[in-house]
């Protein structure tokens, strides 16, 4: 059984941002510097400011992967990073991603776990952004998540859409009711949390070939697995994510939050099945577990 991570470890590229940290003056930049608890963080060369965000929402102590990108839409590149494996954050959107108020966690390390912010209640728009999710068995997958969330009858609903075109992309990226799913290189899949205003995060990502190397049921997978990461659902085993994928250890809960859902277990049996877990395997079916639809029906 192959323990899979829903981003890919090779694709991995170090920028240095030392020009946005210049455009602080001296006395704002030493006080975000005083602020610095990781020096992992800093070791990844990221701006100070950006540090403090990170370290508020959670990922103080996580590894970072920092990505310079373009939006073929806008014309404009962007500095994102990558933690935890599959969370995307945007450079100029963290402070967006802070909670107005946070809340404490209860429960034992053993259950489904919600960020402090969640998606409110809504029908949500699921817009297929390029070709390659068109067609073929991750098509099917991407359908199945879906109906995944449609079929419990939740507050919460996804109407997959396609947006091939610019124009239509250009929409979905300015509706923040609508997610759109787009093609890359990583292995698995890459979302985001909620934002603080209770919309879902509006980007997933999905490898190219999932399909094509893993199945459909690995892609309903990875897509139910993302579209939770959208909506506020944080990793089953965020305590110790070697528990799915053999290596790492507690994601923590910052700011983001990782808050226990009533009704999902508060023993030391994890529930290893989950959707949610860190790490897929190749022999995923895809489906929610017993405490997966509990937890979701009580947030939704």
């Amino acid at each position: 059984m192959k323990k899979l991570f829903l981003i890919s470890v090779s694709f991995f590229l170090i920028l240095s941002c030392t020009k946005e940290s210049q455009n602080l003056d001296e006395s704002t930049q030493q006080f975000y510097e005083s602020q610095i608890i990781s020096n992992l963080l800093v070791e990844y060369e990221i701006p100070a400011n950006d540090i403090n965000l990170l370290q508020k929402l959670g990922f103080g102590g996580s590894i970072a992967k920092v990505f310079e990108n373009h939006n073929t839409l806008t014309n404009e590149n962007y500095i994102s990073y990558i933690m935890e494996g599959d969370i995307e954050l945007k450079a100029n959107e963290l402070s967006n991603h802070l909670p107005i108020q946070a809340l404490e966690k209860t429960g034992s390390l053993t259950s489904q776990y919600r960020t402090t912010v969640i998606a409110n209640p809504n029908n949500y728009t699921v817009a297929i952004s390029s070709y390659p999710l068109l067609y073929g068995t991750i098509n099917t997958g991407i359908q199945r998540a879906i109906q995944n969330y449609n079929n419990l009858n939740l507050g919460i609903n996804f109407t997959l859409i396609t947006a091939t075109t610019a124009g239509a992309r250009k929409n979905c990226s300015n509706d923040p009711n609508c997610i759109l799913v787009s093609n890359f290189s990583g292995e698995g899949g890459l979302s985001g949390y909620p934002y603080n205003n209770g919309k879902p995060y509006n980007r997933i990502h999905l490898n190219t070939y999932l399909g094509d190397d893993f199945g459909t049921d690995v892609v309903e997978h990875v897509m139910t697995h993302e579209l939770g990461h959208c909506i506020g659902l944080r990793h089953t085993d965020y305590f110790n994510r070697s528990i799915s994928c053999g290596i790492g250890g507690n994601e923590g809960q910052g700011s983001y939050g990782a808050i226990h859902i009533p009704g999902t277990p508060q023993t030391f049996n994890i529930d290893i099945n989950s959707i949610m877990k860190a790490c897929f395997n190749d022999d995923e079916t895809g489906e929610f577990t017993n405490y997966d639809i509990i937890a979701l029906s009580n947030l939704w």
